[in-house]
């Protein structure tokens, strides 16, 4: 079994989703606005099982900004 840790970054531009902001997207390979999705999973060789699936931040976003855990 291999776990498997991989992140998906979509360019976005919206005034509508609160979490779109510039960072580094790896799918274009520069930084841009959208939004970046960190996923972790289990696979056999075979079929993969998702293990958990984190919405990536900026801190700005979150209630106590950079002291927020």
């Amino acid at each position: 079994m291999v776990l498997i840790i991989d992140d998906y970054g979509h360019r976005k531009s919206s005034d509508f989703t609160e979490v779109v902001y510039r960072q580094y997207l790896g799918e274009i390979g520069q930084t841009d606005n959208g939004i970046v999705i960190v996923t972790s999973h289990l696979y056999d060789g075979v079929r993969s099982l998702i293990l958990d699936l984190e919405l990536n931040q900026s801190s700005s976003f979150l209630p106590d900004g950079k002291e927020d855990q």
